[in-house]
Parts: C-alpha cells; sequence; structure tokens
C-alpha cells in the first residue's frame, strides 16, 4: 500500500478516504495487518535476514539492520501473506508470542522483553502483583481483602508457608500490624531463635518468648525450660536467664513424669556471689553449693546440682544415662 494512505493511529491500519477508488484493497491490507497483530504469533526475533522458509501468516521482528526484502524496515513486524510481505514498525507496549523460546513478550523501545521482566523462558515472573490494592516497591505482593486462602493442591497432602532469608542475621518473620504499624511479630529477627515480640507504637519492641534451635526448652520474660540427655558421670552447664530466680528439675526419661526421687526446687542467685538454696529435694538430689563439677565429682547414685556465676551445673551419677527437664521462674 502506498505511504500516503492514511493509518489509523494505534496499530497503523489503512484508512479508506472519501470516495476510495478500489476499495478492496484497503480493507484487505487493513484485515491482513490486523489478522496479523491480533493474537501476535512471532516466529523469530530480530532477525535481519529474510527467512527462506515460510508460509502466509508467519510474523518476523526485525533487527536494526535488516537486508534484502526487509532492508528499510528496521526494528518492525514483517507479516508474509499470499500478496508478499508487508511491515509494521514497532512500538513500546506491543505485545507477542515468541515461539521459539515459549514465552510471551514485550517490545520495551529499545528490546524485546519477557513479559514479567526478566530473561527468556515462560512468563513465570513478574516484578509486583497487587490484589485489591496496588503494589510498590517495598510491598511487591499486595492483597487487600477479607481473608486469604492458601489450598494445597489437589494430589497433595498439605500446604507450606515458606519464608526465606538470603542469610543469618537478617529477618523471616510475620509482622502483625494496626494502621500500618507494628504491634507484634514472630519468627527469625535478626538472630536464629524463633522469636515473640511486641511493641506498643511500632518502634520500640519488646521480646517475650524464644526459641534458639539448638536449646530444647522455651525462654521466655520470666519462664524458661529445657530438656536435655546427660550421659552418666558427666556434667552440664545450664545458663540462668537472669541472675536470680527459682529453679525446678526432674527426670523425664523412664517412661514416667516426674521422677520424683530425682527432682528438687531451689532458689539460686548465679552473681558474683554465687548461692543455691534447696526449698524441696528428693531422696535422689544433691545440692552441692559452689562446688565445681567435673563428671564425678559428687557421691555416687545421685543428681548433683552447683552453681557458679551465670549458670547451675547438674551432674548425672545415677550409672545409666537420663534425660533432665528443668524450669525457670525469674
Amino acid at each position: 500500500m502506498a505511504r500516503d494512505i492514511p493509518q489509523s493511529p494505534n496499530l497503523g491500519l489503512p484508512l479508506m478516504a472519501p470516495a476510495q477508488a478500489q476499495k478492496h484493497l484497503v480493507v484487505n491490507d487493513a484485515l491482513l495487518r490486523l489478522d496479523a497483530l491480533a493474537q501476535l504469533r512471532i516466529s523469530a526475533l530480530g532477525v535481519d535476514d529474510p527467512p527462506m522458509v515460510f508460509a502466509p501468516g508467519d510474523a518476523f521482528a526485525t533487527g536494526s539492520a535488516p537486508s534484502g526484502i526487509f532492508a528499510g524496515h528496521p526494528e518492525s513486524l514483517a507479516f508474509a501473506t499470499g500478496q508478499g510481505w508487508r511491515f509494521q514498525p514497532l512500538r513500546p507496549g506491543i505485545v507477542g508470542y515468541d515461539i521459539q523460546n515459549d514465552t510471551l513478550v514485550q517490545w520495551s523501545g529499545t528490546a524485546w522483553v519477557a513479559v514479567g521482566g526478566q530473561g527468556s523462558g515462560s512468563p513465570d515472573t513478574i516484578p509486583k502483583l497487587g490484589i485489591g490494592a496496588p503494589a510498590d516497591p517495598r510491598h511487591s505482593l499486595s492483597v487487600r481483602g477479607a481473608t486469604t486462602l492458601f489450598n494445597a493442591a489437589p494430589s497433595g497432602d498439605g500446604h507450606r508457608l515458606v519464608l526465606n532469608r538470603p542469610a543469618a542475621g537478617g529477618t523471616s518473620s510475620c509482622l502483625f500490624q494496626t494502621g500500618l504499624s507494628g504491634r507484634a511479630e514472630i519468627g527469625m529477627i535478626g538472630d536464629e531463635t524463633l522469636s515473640l515480640q511486641t511493641s506498643p507504637d511500632g518502634t520500640i519492641w519488646h521480646r517475650h518468648a524464644s526459641i534458639a534451635p539448638d536449646f530444647k526448652g522455651l525462654s521466655a520474660a520470666a519462664l524458661r525450660s529445657g530438656q536435655q540427655s546427660l550421659a552418666v558421670d558427666s556434667m552440664m552447664d545450664v545458663a540462668t536467664p537472669g541472675s536470680g530466680g527459682i529453679f525446678a528439675l526432674t527426670l523425664t526419661d523412664d517412661g514416667g513424669y516426674p521422677q520424683s526421687h530425682h527432682s528438687a526446687l531451689m532458689v539460686y542467685d548465679t552473681g558474683a556471689s554465687p548461692v543455691l538454696t534447696t526449698l524441696v529435694a528428693l531422696p535422689g538430689i544433691r545440692n552441692l553449693s559452689a562446688a565445681t563439677l567435673t563428671g564425678r565429682s559428687g557421691p555416687d547414685g545421685f543428681t548433683n546440682i552447683a552453681v557458679k556465676t551465670g549458670a547451675l551445673q547438674i551432674e548425672n551419677r545415677f550409672q545409666v544415662q537420663r534425660q533432665y527437664s528443668w524450669t525457670f521462674l525469674c
């Protein structure tokens, strides 16, 4: 078609002039272009040399230096028809299906990019998504609604929500807000422990409870519990959550809880002058005060307990491995 024929502003389709001669040529040319552009399927991107094999309906995106019959039509769409080639200049935003790479692509104005913005391949990446609310650079996924459902696959037996951080020291947590100001948070917050913390204003935070990955127990502001197996004739240090408080100990093996003969309730001071006072101790417990335990320090056949700065010591001299459970109140 002649270049001086008026065209539509978006797709560049030829328009008929008043008293148009040979109207069918203009209409057919517009239909052929529309046939190619609607549901655009691109056989190849960046083609400078015209293909040797093609069929009517094939579309090719030319490169910056096309040759042969494509010469003079850089960065355009070339459509094969039964009457030859037709060309359509590319405009930013045009979207098509890249057959070779099985990818939905968009012309940026300078290059073809996968819809979603990164590389080639299936369009499985989008930079932001807003559902009922706009996404932004800080919140790449924004959802506004009464509830949000994450359901298991029909062939699966459950659903797991994964919160990953790239390295230790970062944050992987669930944050609960009021008016977009933080009030409660649970997760790994700057360290390796699972923590629960709250805030009155979104700025000052108070940590109430935590569970360390290498600790079988719970630590809280006024409560800490733990559990550990101890081999015969060995000892362990149990760090106290504060310099003073109440300490409860019992055995949790042998199929029963508690094992009363190895149970005790004590008051401790693990400051600069350590003190350990027994409130209640059953026959299998010995309070060795500030003695240094080594695994064989106390009498044989007993669970021996001692105190030092910052910790209590537990020694198993009961002839077999034992599992101890303890709780601090402070």
